[in-house]
């Protein structure tokens, strides 16, 4: 080899694209540091919401559709650090009470008072059950609850395909609930499938054989087939079964106003609507005055 003037070897040029020892090594410090940073970060923001999550638990603000609530602060830090303990800590604590929060809203579906929920209340209970389904994944009576109120808020918000998906879903993942199928029957009166409503209807019924809606509901399916006489009995015995019920005595109305010789039992019918439901919340209390009118007037006394 050719000796360089000075005696000394002489150092190899650079491959075309290499880079020194030392560049190497400080980018790789570079990447530990920004790692270590991210996780660092990723720490101190997961205590911050295992914080705000505790707080927010004892102070009682589970879901509030804001957030600054329980439920916000569980689905972020679980996002972030899913085996961090104060999730384990929340749900344990909370999960009676998410329950709690869902099932009453859901009892007033099925009473009378339903005609009341807000779009408001049945966000908070789909996030409610929403929460309690991760704390309990195995629970399926939960996971058909929370199906169903996503079903609520779709058809609030006229999303009628998806509505009748989330309570198709209910059914079949809590076959023994009646609902859901109380729910399906409605939606297939609403799109004139009356014939097919009669079926969950049915169910229903055959779930919850003292639940009043069911009756009143295939009534009115009945109704629409202009089946008059098959109508009455299932009014019949949603009053029976709840007789400071409003809807069914207004719709025997009906059919008995249709009869010449039935009008002083519309009549009747009529007047006890306006009985129950003087403030007009179920129907409107300027037309039912007018009916009482008219017929008081054809049958001739008042």
């Amino acid at each position: 080899l050719e000796q360089p003037s000075s005696g000394g070897l002489t150092t190899a040029p650079l491959a075309s694209g290499s880079k020194p020892l030392a560049g190497i090594l400080g980018g790789v410090a570079v990447v530990a540091i920004a790692v270590a940073a991210y996780f660092g970060f990723s720490d101190t923001q997961a205590s911050r919401l295992a914080g705000s999550l505790k707080s927010a638990v004892n102070s009682g603000r589970l879901v509030t559709l804001s957030n600054d609530d329980a439920y916000s602060f569980y689905f972020q830090l679980r996002g972030l650090d899913p085996t961090n303990k104060a999730l384990k800590e929340a749900g344990m604590k909370t999960l009676p009470q998410l329950r709690q929060m869902g099932d009453a809203v859901l009892q007033r579906r099925m009473s009378v008072q339903s005609e009341n929920i807000s779009d408001q209340e049945w966000a908070i209970t789909q996030r409610a059950y929403e929460w309690a389904h991760s704390i309990d994944p195995t629970d399926k009576p939960i996971e058909a609850k929370w199906k169903y109120a996503e079903g609520e808020i779709a058809k609030s918000q006229n999303r009628i395909d998806e509505a009748e998906r989330s309570f198709r879903s209910a059914t079949q993942i809590n076959p023994s609930w009646a609902l859901p199928n109380n729910r399906l029957g409605l939606l297939c009166v609403e799109r004139k499938r009356y014939r097919d409503s009669i079926k969950y209807f049915e169910r229903a019924i055959e779930l919850e054989p003292n639940w009043e809606f069911p009756y009143n509901n295939e009534g009115t399916a009945y109704f629409d087939l202009k089946e008059f006489d098959t109508a009455e009995t299932y009014y019949r015995k949603a009053i029976e079964l709840n007789s400071k019920w409003a809807r069914p005595h207004y719709w025997l109305g009906e059919i008995y106003e249709k009869k010449m010789d039935t009008h002083p039992q519309a009549l009747a019918e009529y007047r006890r609507v306006r009985e129950l439901d003087p403030d007009g919340r179920v129907f409107s209390a300027s037309a039912i005055e007018k009916r009482i009118r008219r017929l008081e007037g054809t049958i001739g006394f008042h």
